[in-house]
């Protein structure tokens, strides 16, 4: 069976089995969300992370996606190591939103 990108990143275990706080419970204690939400969020970011992927052009997330976002980059080595290295196989860069109407029509688009 091929192991598509999209495979790779659906498998993809933000929480380390060898850390006292998980991934998922520090993003659910930060954001005062359940672990259902929390769940959902992150399903959520690695089905834009496909979206970022397959279009190669700068994508808008939701909130909560962002929320996720924020906090994986704060984990350096599992983000720019085991996602953008070796599961993406190219670096994806959060840049902020500029605001207004154009940042709005992105988003929707």
């Amino acid at each position: 069976m091929k192991n598509t990108l999209r495979d790779r990143i659906l498998a993809f275990d933000l929480d380390d089995p060898k850390s006292g706080l998980k991934f998922s419970q520090r993003l659910a204690q930060e954001n005062q969300w359940s672990a259902e939400f929390t769940a959902s969020a992150i399903e959520e970011y690695k089905r834009f992370l496909i979206l970022c992927a397959e279009t190669k052009h700068a994508m808008t997330p939701s909130d909560a996606v962002d929320q996720v976002w924020h906090l994986h980059l704060c984990y350096t080595d599992s983000y720019w190591n085991d996602l953008c290295r070796d599961i993406l196989g190219f670096p994806l860069h959060h840049g902020p939103t500029k605001g207004g109407q154009t940042e709005r029509n992105k988003f929707h688009d």
